[in-house]
């Protein structure tokens, strides 16, 4: 990659409920953290328990994550 060029971007799940989306955390992708992370809490998610809470999955491009798998 060349300085400053774009970084690239990779097609990734996240789930969504409402206003309010779960992204792959950055270190380890098999969790999902959502608004707030690192600052106001330290809470992380499995899929499954998104799934459970009503949460929708959807994809978006985002940058890359330790353990990811481009869908």
């Amino acid at each position: 990659m060349k300085w400053g060029a774009p970084a690239p971007t990779y097609l990734q799940r996240i789930y969504t409920k409402g206003p309010l989306m779960f992204v792959p955390h950055y270190g380890d992708a098999r969790f999902y953290v959502g608004p707030g992370f690192g600052q106001h809490n330290r809470i992380r998610y499995t899929a499954d328990e998104l799934l459970k809470a009503g949460c929708k999955p959807q994809e978006h491009y985002l940058l890359a994550r330790i353990g990811m798998t481009e869908l």
